[in-house]
């Protein structure tokens, strides 16, 4: 697996069409974007971004100017299911991110999170670099309880957790730049997807959170709950609504809303785990697979394996041996 590269510098278009083609490629990569430069004509924008599994790395370097989304919709990149967070890590220069009723004025090394589906505006008066990591939330929730106790809380440089959190996503660019086909390359998605978890179970970052509970939306306490409980054969439909005490169609319509059902997801998370936990493992026959099936919550094998073609196009032991290194 390569990671390639995708970059994007205004100067590289005519003036007239900087600002349209950056308000384009910033809504593909985050959510619905509107940029207003400080000075229109002097505007210069430049972004590196590349995907690493189901994570987003992203940098980015402008010129003073204000940039804003109505979260109409979240960017196809990197979002499979098009929700995400996103960590903004100042990397030079000050800016302010600003959502719902918080706002974070980031100074070099300091850490914010935000939600993409949600309102949010990033302003600066002064040239800024800022590196950005956007996770699904799917996997976020897979991490942390109560993932939106996290969003707007400055997390500030001096604080030990920010720190080694900001030096691992830099080794990870440093990484995928000077190998961009490298044998790791699976891992780093995971650990990038951790860098959250480090930094929010800190007893440092618990003091910053006290108090600060953030009440989640049904479907994402469903993801939660169901994320934290994938590998338990018991977890359904009804398991899932009682696990976040809510009724059977509260929590159809919540997942509805999204072109999916609970049930769907469930089964959807558990194959995609199945799937990575399959590629990872030595072509030594079928009992590695059946094991597998029930480690990620099936009970039966056979239903695993028809399961399994119907997402992924193959049976596992074929996907096995697609992803075996040539």
């Amino acid at each position: 697996m390569q990671a390639s590269w995708h970059e994007f510098v205004t100067s590289s278009v005519p003036p007239p069409q900087r600002i349209r083609r950056w308000n384009e490629l910033g809504s593909d990569t985050l959510s619905e974007l509107r940029v207003d430069p400080l000075n229109q004509q002097e505007f210069k924008a430049r972004m590196q971004r590349v995907e690493i599994g189901r994570v987003g790395l992203v940098f980015i370097e402008t010129t003073p100017a204000s940039a804003r989304s109505s979260a109409s919709h979240i960017g196809g990149w990197a979002a499979p299911d098009r929700d995400s967070f996103v960590i903004t890590l100042a990397e030079r220069g000050s800016c302010t991110v600003s959502q719902d009723n918080w706002s974070a004025e980031l100074n070099e090394g300091d850490i914010v999170v935000r939600d993409l589906a949600k309102p949010w505006s990033n302003c600066s008066t002064q040239d800024t670099h800022l590196t950005l990591v956007k996770i699904p939330f799917v996997e976020v929730a897979s991490k942390i309880a109560d993932p939106e106790r996290m969003l707007g809380r400055h997390l500030r440089s001096e604080m030990v957790p920010v720190r080694l959190a900001a030096s691992i996503i830099h080794s990870c660019r440093e990484a995928i730049l000077a190998e961009p086909d490298g044998p790791w390359q699976p891992s780093l998605q995971d650990i990038l997807a951790d860098v959250l978890k480090l930094i929010f179970d800190s007893s440092q970052i618990d003091e910053v959170l006290a108090g600060q509970k953030a009440s989640s939306s049904v479907r994402r306490e469903a993801i939660g709950f169901a994320m934290r409980h994938l590998d338990d054969p018991d977890l359904n439909v009804g398991e899932l609504a009682r696990g976040i005490g809510v009724s059977m169609r509260q929590l159809q319509r919540a997942f509805i809303e999204y072109g999916t059902t609970p049930r769907r997801f469930i089964q959807d998370r558990r194959l995609d785990r199945a799937a990575e936990m399959i590629a990872a493992m030595p072509d030594r026959g079928s009992g590695g697979i059946t094991a597998v099936a029930f480690a990620v919550g099936f009970n039966d094998a056979s239903h695993f394996s028809r399961a399994f073609a119907r997402r992924f196009g193959c049976s596992p032991k074929h996907h096995r041996g697609s992803q075996t290194p040539r």
